[in-house]
């Protein structure tokens, strides 16, 4: 009997403690929602700025020319290819002695797990045209570089690799700057201007009544 008699006020107690728990946290949370709304506003702002720059970025893309980027990467292809070509290396290699009055006697190719270089085996009576042929195989493309010599005997051993760069993925991220590289660009392609290209025909070895290339 006494609980029914009581049994009326458990509704408005339980009103007030919910009442007294929600003020007490809009009354002693006040910092903890300032902080929030700074916070968001805060993350608004930085979106903001950054829409901003890829916006930026996408109108400076979208003035790119192709077509002639196109073209910057063919000629810069020409001097460092994807991929190594013995072909076109012996190629110069041959063109460089004719030029120079050498003898090419005979070449091999030397493989290893970081690289793939031309030995060659160059006769002459004269350091000096060795020294030319050497000055002629800088001039052609694609690039190359002696990486070793000895001289004796008037027989010259050669080390010569070509350089070439494997196509990869640049990595690069959409927040990245672009980078400028239009002067830089003239520059080098200025510079490869100077150096001639060895064709597909030109790479084929020829027996020439002189001493013949031939592979050992």
């Amino acid at each position: 009997m006494e609980v029914k008699k009581w049994s009326w006020l458990a509704f408005p107690l339980l009103v007030g403690v919910m009442t007294v728990v929600s003020f007490g946290k809009l009354v002693a949370g006040p910092d903890q929602i300032w902080r929030k709304l700074r916070l968001n506003e805060g993350k608004a702002k930085a979106t903001e700025i950054e829409v901003v720059k890829l916006k930026s970025k996408l109108d400076r893309l979208n003035r790119v020319d192709t077509a002639e980027q196109g073209k910057v990467l063919s000629e810069l292809g020409k001097a460092v290819p994807s991929q190594i070509q013995p072909m076109l290396l012996i190629g110069e290699m041959n063109q460089a002695a004719s030029e120079s009055g050498v003898a090419v006697e005979k070449y091999r190719i030397d493989n290893s797990e970081t690289r793939q270089a031309l030995q060659v085996s160059i006769l002459t009576e004269d350091a000096g045209k060795l020294i030319d042929w050497v000055n002629n195989m800088e001039g052609w493309l694609p690039l190359a570089r002696i990486v070793g010599i000895s001289y004796e005997n008037d027989r010259a051993e050669v080390t010569v690799e070509q350089v070439w760069k494997e196509s990869a993925a640049s990595g690069t991220k959409p927040e990245d700057e672009l980078p400028e590289t239009g002067e830089r660009v003239k520059s080098l392609l200025s510079k490869l201007g100077d150096f001639r290209e060895i064709g597909t025909s030109s790479a084929q070895t020829k027996d020439d009544g002189a001493v013949n290339p031939n592979p050992f």
